[in-house]
Formats: structure tokens, C-alpha cells, sequence
């Protein structure tokens, strides 16, 4: 299940799409990245999740150089990674796993709303998909 915690809002998660959606033409997260991309800040996704393709980001006119691809740390939790991108202030958006305890996305998502970023959460199930779509 892909699930988005978008602070403007209401900040409520909502199910965006269905496995065989998420980097289909008709992706809801993909619509919602390419009108974030729009920003002058960066849309990043963690290791936790694969990286669309150059010709996948511009047929949702996302330019790709406005994207990155962070490696884990050896020295930081996925979450403090986020936390710290999140404290810079440089982010548009965040697409990251589900893979958080309850309150670390609860802290996550306090972070994200008081900068303005939008962070998608997607599932175990969405992203072995995605790479098994990918190859």
C-alpha cells in the first residue's frame, strides 16, 4: 500500500494507488511529484525505495536533475537521515518505505509539516513490485 502524509492537508495519510499504478501514466504519486517538482527544492528518494528511471520521470515532466537518490548511512537510521533532510529545508517531497515504527513516522511527519515537505510512505509489497517491474 502506497500511503502519502501530505500536511496541506489536513495531514492525514491517504492510499494513493495500487501496485501496478505506482509508475504507471496514471500514478497519483507521480502527478503529485511532478507538481512539487515545480519548487525550487528537491524531490528525494531513500534507499528504501528504487528510483524511477530517466525516460519514468519525464513522462511526468519531472525534470531529473531536481531528483535525488540517497544512499543509507552507515551512522544514521533511515529516520534520522529523513529527520536531517527535513531540517535543511531543501525538500519538496520525500519518498521513503513504511518500514518506521509508529512513532518515528509520527515524528517524521511533524518534521515534514512544519517545513512544508511532502512524504510518501510506500509498502514492502509496492516496492518488490516495482523492481520486479523494473527488470
Amino acid at each position: 500500500m502506497l500511503t502519502q502524509t501530505n500536511f496541506n492537508q489536513a495531514s492525514t495519510s491517504h492510499i494513493l494507488a495500487a501496485n501496478e499504478e505506482t509508475y504507471s501514466a496514471s500514478s497519483p504519486l507521480f502527478a503529485r511529484l511532478a507538481i512539487l517538482a515545480k519548487q525550487q527544492k528537491w524531490i528525494i528518494f531513500t534507499d528504501q525505495v528504487a528510483l524511477p528511471t530517466v525516460s519514468e520521470l519525464h513522462m511526468f515532466h519531472i525534470e531529473a536533475k531536481k531528483v535525488i537518490k540517497m544512499k543509507s548511512s552507515q551512522v544514521m537510521s533511515e529516520k534520522d537521515v529523513i529527520m536531517k533532510v527535513l531540517s535543511i529545508n531543501n525538500a519538496s517531497a520525500i519518498v521513503t518505505g513504511d518500514e518506521f515504527s509508529h512513532q518515528e513516522r509520527q515524528q517524521i511527519e511533524l518534521q515534514a509539516q512544519q517545513t512544508g515537505c511532502e512524504v510518501f510512505f510506500i509498502s514492502q509489497a509496492i516496492q518488490q513490485t516495482l523492481t520486479r517491474n523494473m527488470h
